[in-house]
């Protein structure tokens, strides 16, 4: 039997930098953005997260992607 995952939602997530806690370690924020196309590119995916990024004051650690699937057997 063969696995399949099949993508039912997307969103593209932006880690920001809101300050440092007192040991160093510093503090982070996600903001979630749904609606994502399934087949939106990693590429793509970047362009935009950077784009909202640029936005916004904080400042931009990394930008993530979060998946909703479905897996089953066949």
């Amino acid at each position: 039997m063969e696995n399949s995952k099949k993508v039912n939602k997307r969103s593209i997530n932006l880690v920001f930098e809101t300050g440092v806690e007192k040991n160093g370690k510093p503090v982070m924020k996600i903001f979630s953005f749904n609606g994502v196309k399934k087949d939106a590119s990693a590429e793509n995916m970047v362009k935009a997260g950077k784009a909202l990024a640029g936005l916004h004051t904080l400042k931009l650690n990394n930008v993530g992607m979060s998946e909703q699937v479905t897996l089953s057997e066949e």
